[in-house]
């Protein structure tokens, strides 16, 4: 069967997608990945062939121009969840209006039997009903787009007439990577699928994570990193350096390096390496609440002292606190002092609850079913679409 897989421009949510679409390749069915052209280079790295498609459009940007100057996003931007959703909807139904013909355009040259697209990517569910083709639903982590597709619907009606749709369809399947104890409160059951870790491709230098000190991670991904201009990651390392006995990694793309400055010389700084080669040898994970990143974190057991930015990264990070796997600093003024830093980082070393909890979590995650064991449901689903 063809498989078109689709997302919102953003890696993040189009990463989780990758080892699903390699399963189905591997499987012996072809497979295109409709991508924004700034998305599209770290997809044909993991072996996918893409179809570019709309015009490019820069996530960072986006946010910068929105971002009162010296002000935290997590200061400027204090949404509840339905507050995010109804702006998350606002944003991505305009993009999806912005991108829908040019998917109709490449549809009709390469009709898919099943299409697989992130839960905010608003054009793909169109396309399916205007085509009769099921829509898989591909989540990247815990769910906080309940109330999203409500308030997206309304924003997609006049492009829902003009295609002849009463509605924005439904899809005809879920598939959810969240591991069954970190689901927030009214998550809508999915089909499970073992989350695989993507973090692009790279490699890991000769000498990397060597010694056998106790390791923290320091992970801020590109988008918090810099729209905070490295400050989250100065306050970090200076929280870590008045910790004796610890190891500091800095997992950071060479371009973020420039914004945070001068690195101790005792960090070691590794750049554009795939974070899925550096958890598995860590104690501690600091980063944003990036799902990706924190996923990473759990495939590997590893605790986590999370520094949120956006409403979504909050989330995650209250999910992760409330499990007992790590602790979450949801303010700024926490945020800013290295002190209050240094101790959530401290709590998690010196508790082996912390890392009990996240172990648990890793051994739901394997648990699941990997993208290669649900390859056969999705034959199924295009089948019955089909019939």
């Amino acid at each position: 069967m063809r498989v078109l897989i689709t997302s919102i421009p953003q890696v993040s949510h189009i990463f989780p997608i990758v080892p699903t679409a390699q399963a189905l390749q591997a499987a012996g069915h072809e497979v295109l990945v409709a991508a924004q052209p700034k998305v599209a280079p770290a997809l044909t790295s993991a072996g996918l062939p893409v179809q570019t498609v709309g015009p490019a459009f820069d996530m960072l940007a986006f946010f910068r121009a929105r971002l009162p100057s010296g002000m935290l996003p997590l200061d400027a931007w204090q949404f509840d969840l339905e507050q995010m959703n109804a702006v998350a909807a606002h944003t991505w139904s305009k993009w999806a209006r912005g991108v829908l013909g040019a998917q109709l355009e490449l549809v009709s040259s390469w009709p898919p039997d099943l299409i697989i697209c992130d839960p905010m990517e608003l054009a793909a569910p169109i396309v399916g009903g205007i085509l009769n083709v099921p829509v898989v639903e591909h989540r990247w982590g815990p769910d906080p787009t309940i109330g999203f597709h409500r308030e997206a619907a309304k924003r997609m009606r006049p492009a829902l007439r003009a295609h002849g749709l009463g509605q924005l369809p439904t899809p005809a399947f879920v598939l959810d990577p969240c591991p069954p104890s970190l689901k927030g409160p009214g998550t809508e059951p999915g089909h499970p699928v073992r989350y695989i870790p993507y973090n692009g491709s790279g490699a890991l230098p000769e000498g990397a994570l060597a010694g056998d000190r106790p390791r923290v991670c320091v992970s801020f991904g590109s988008v918090a990193a810099s729209l905070t201009e490295g400050a989250l990651v100065r306050w970090t390392l200076e929280a870590l350096s008045e910790i004796p006995g610890i190891t500091v990694t800095l997992a950071v793309t060479r371009k973020d390096l420039s914004e945070i400055g001068m690195v101790p010389g005792d960090v070691e700084v590794l750049l554009d390496v795939p974070l899925n080669l550096i958890t598995g040898q860590c104690d501690v994970l600091i980063h944003h609440g990036g799902d990706g990143t924190g996923m990473t974190g759990l495939c590997h057991g590893v605790p986590q002292v999370i520094l949120p930015q956006l409403r979504v990264q909050s989330h995650f990070g209250e999910l992760i606190e409330g499990c007992g796997a790590g602790r979450n600093l949801g303010d700024s003024s926490a945020q800013r002092s290295p002190a209050t830093i240094r101790a959530a980082v401290q709590a998690v070393l010196d508790e082996p609850g912390c890392r009990a909890a996240a172990q648990r979590l890793q051994a739901e995650i394997e648990d699941m079913p990997t993208p290669a064991a649900v390859v056969a449901r999705l034959e199924q689903v295009a089948a019955v679409a089909v019939s």
